[in-house]
């Protein structure tokens, strides 16, 4: 039987026999900014002020059962696990939920409590509020003396600012923004991804490779 499994930076629970007893993983919540004015109706909410929707960071907490081996074995076995995760700042992986996609928190090992046939180990994270894809995505077009219409389909809910790397001599058009690049890597403050299909429209000599990293809540 496949355990059920937390990696904790590149430490895997399930390698040590933890049993995965219970976890918690609380949603974000959003950042949100409200303004009385008088001789108004309701308040007025500034909470994209921004452009987009902020969140706290989340809180995370999983417990885990060890029930092998003796309780010398798993005394050494939480030693083990207090270096490897307590104090430290590390990407959490739920391998059964979410393999794809990473949090990165601030682990602690909250309590420990040894019973006569196993022992219970309870580990919380203070993470950020995005799950970030593992894989980076990537997108590329080539063009010659000619215009291409480049589709970049953005998976995740956050809004991205993509890297553009660039060989040649390009021009980018992206809602009401262009820019002429030339061969080198670039990161355009007003060009952002937003959730779904977003459309470039390259054109010139040379070839944009697109790259950047979904997150989910």
């Amino acid at each position: 039987m496949n355990l059920r499994a937390i990696k904790f930076g590149d430490y895997l629970t399930s390698d040590d026999g933890l049993i995965l007893h219970e976890k918690n993983v609380a949603p974000a919540v959003p950042k949100t900014t409200y303004i009385p004015v008088p001789g108004r109706d309701g308040d007025l909410d500034l909470t994209e002020a921004s452009g987009a929707v902020h969140y706290q960071d989340r809180q995370a907490a999983f417990t885990f059962l060890l029930t092998d081996g003796t309780h010398e074995d798993r005394v050494a076995l939480v030693t083990k696990i207090m270096g490897l995760v307590h104090g430290q700042k590390l990407r959490i992986v739920d391998e059964d939920d979410y393999p794809d996609w990473y949090m990165v928190g601030r682990c602690k090992v909250e309590n420990v409590q040894y019973y006569a046939a196993y022992a219970e180990v309870h580990i919380s994270a203070v993470c950020e509020p995005w799950r970030y894809g593992i894989r980076k995505q990537t997108k590329a077009v080539t063009v010659s003396d000619s215009s291409e219409t480049l589709l970049v389909s953005n998976r995740g809910f956050r809004v991205v600012c993509p890297t553009l790397t660039v060989t040649g001599q390009i021009t980018v058009d992206y809602g009401e923004g262009s820019a002429e690049l030339e061969t080198g890597t670039y990161m355009i403050a007003d060009l952002k991804l937003k959730a779904g299909l977003n459309t470039l429209e390259v054109s010139g000599t040379g070839s944009l490779t697109v790259s950047f990293q979904e997150a989910i809540q």
